[in-house]
């Protein structure tokens, strides 16, 4: 603890940010976990962001669990959770998980969408090949091609 103090309160905070004890991600994990009864709650806790209004995220949309980068005050990052992926042990046995692509949405942060963001991040991070907008569902996945979706 006196090694830490030592390096003064910003390393400290920064330190406290990627522990995995301490870290808002781990916190709002341990108050909202026991809320996991299924694949739904699961993929809501999955894709939670509930930034600006979630005391334990940090006061930034990076802390929460499916954090966003690209929201929020200071310098926008193309950064954080770009995917969710969930499964139940009778699926996991058949390789089957259910996916989503991009970033998470909530009503206060909306669907990730490369024309609406700063001008300054879009220039400086290659997207070519990507759809404009990121809002997607989850989809089952399958090795299974009978069971694909057409």
């Amino acid at each position: 603890a006196a090694a830490l103090a030592a390096r003064g309160p910003a390393w400290a905070a920064a330190a406290a940010a990627l522990s995995y004890h301490r870290a808002p991600r781990a916190a709002i994990f341990r108050r909202d976990a026991s809320g996991v009864r299924d694949l739904a709650t699961l993929r809501a806790l999955l894709r939670a962001n509930r930034w600006p209004h979630d005391p334990l995220g940090g006061g930034s949309a990076l802390g929460a669990i499916c954090g966003r980068g690209d929201a929020g005050a200071g310098q926008p990052a193309a950064y954080g959770c770009i995917d969710t992926k969930v499964t139940r042990w009778a699926a996991a046995l058949r390789r089957e998980a259910q996916a989503v692509n991009g970033p998470t949405a909530t009503p206060a942060l909306p669907p990730f969408d490369w024309g609406r963001v700063n001008a300054s991040l879009a220039h400086a991070t290659p997207h070519e090949g990507q759809p404009r907008r990121f809002e997607y569902e989850f989809a089952w996945m399958t090795p299974d091609a009978a069971r694909w979706e057409r």
